[in-house]
């Protein structure tokens, strides 16, 4: 039966492919149709409000998510958004953006893309491009390079093209994976300066230390496929101890060779410490979080802040260095603006549901310096006129706001 074996298909999509919180996420819109299965746009991060997956398989994943299931919408006539802006007698706009998409504003609308000068000289300072031969390593330099700048307190925005490198990246600063960097470090230079060690040895090693953090797979000559498992500190301690190092990332010796090789200064220990046994507070810009990410984002400029987002174009929120400013208005959803105290509610609610699992691995452990919350900033935030310029300037003391591409 042909018409069974689709909706098999649908609902195995639905079950085994298809993730809650980040293909889609389900909302209520406020329509009073009660909840409803919402898209991710998997490059962005912005709710597709209105987008249904076709072939039936939006109707299996309400099934699975138990929302009501609706009929599948039909497709009558579609169009693209060139063809659909050539309609336009007259067509001509402005954006930061357009200069590297120069050509093909010309192809398609034939239109000049003209460059305007800042009104005053360009203070950023551009930093050459890095490039890694391995992902492992790319992934490896941005979680050091966050930890870097973290104990320095100089606020970061990351960043990346996807939702998945933004929730691999996020773990990246987690306090295990953050230990296990810190001690491959911490052993590569050991086995690099010591003498007594022959080159066989120092090229196991540093297979050893080369293998990826997380979960891999490799698939051999004749198409089998074997897994393998993320390199991890219990990995890492026979070897530590064989080389007479000690096992606690947090004892002193390690702590002094960790803040040396991270190029932490002395203001900053306490910090890296609260790292390594914490992880590095910071706020994620998915779809989970969609309705404060105005908040989030508006705070990206206060000291130590760190944010991970996708795609941070059109975001429609201004980054003020400090934080943000008591009279800021920030858009919702809807594209309207609202002050400040109208977006508390909104972000109590979600604080206090808050992450059933995160909440028992702080229990675990006292956090010297608090577990950073959006409410926090909001409530905290929300900044005058004196005492904005204070923080702004304490932020461009530490070289403004970092930017991790």
């Amino acid at each position: 039966d042909r018409e069974l074996m689709h909706y098999l298909g649908s609902a195995m999509k639905a079950h085994g492919v298809f993730r809650k919180d980040i293909d889609y996420v389900v909302k209520d819109v406020g329509k009073g149709e009660g909840l409803e299965i919402i898209i991710v746009d998997e490059n962005t991060g912005r709710l597709m409000f209105g987008r249904r997956y076709s072939d039936g398989l939006h109707q299996a994943i309400e099934a699975k998510e138990h929302v009501e299931v609706k009929n599948e919408s039909q497709t009558l006539a579609t169009i693209t958004f060139q063809n659909y802006f050539r309609l336009y007698s007259k067509l001509s706009g402005m954006t930061g953006t357009a200069k590297t998409e120069e050509e093909e504003f010309r192809k398609i609308y034939a239109l000049d893309v003209l460059p305007i000068p800042t009104n005053r000289p360009v203070v950023r300072k551009d930093k050459a491009d890095m490039i890694f031969k391995r992902e492992e390593h790319k992934m490896r330099a941005i979680a050091a390079e966050i930890l870097r700048v973290y104990c320095k307190q100089q606020p970061t925005l990351i960043g990346t093209r996807s939702i998945e490198m933004s929730e691999r990246v996020s773990k990246r600063v987690s306090p295990q994976m953050l230990k296990t960097l810190a001690m491959i470090e911490v052993v590569r230079q050991k086995v690099e300066n010591d003498k007594t060690l022959s080159a066989d040895k120092k090229r196991e090693y540093v297979a050893l230390l080369n293998q990826p953090m997380e979960a891999w797979s490799q698939v051999d000559e004749t198409g089998k496929r074997t897994h393998y498992p993320a390199l991890s500190l219990s990995q890492l301690r026979p070897h530590v101890k064989a080389l007479n190092l000690s096992e606690d990332p947090l004892s002193p010796d390690n702590m002094n060779q960790i803040a040396k090789l991270f190029e932490v200064e002395d203001d900053g220990l306490e910090y890296l410490e609260e790292a390594l046994s914490h992880g590095i507070p910071h706020n994620i810009l998915n779809a989970k979080f969609h309705e404060q990410e105005a908040i989030i984002i508006a705070e990206a400029g206060r000291k130590g802040a760190i944010t991970i987002a996708t795609n941070m174009a059109g975001r429609g929120v201004d980054i003020l260095l400090g934080g943000k400013h008591i009279n800021q208005e920030l858009p919702t959803t809807a594209g309207d603006a609202r002050s400040l105290s109208a977006a508390v509610s909104s972000i109590a609610e979600s604080d206090e549901e808050g992450n059933p699992e995160e909440e028992e691995g702080e229990n675990e452990s006292y956090r010297r310096f608090g577990r950073a919350t959006i409410l926090d900033a909001v409530t905290s935030g929300g900044l005058t006129d004196e005492e904005h310029k204070k923080a702004g300037n304490v932020v461009r003391s530490l070289g403004g706001l970092y930017i991790l591409g």
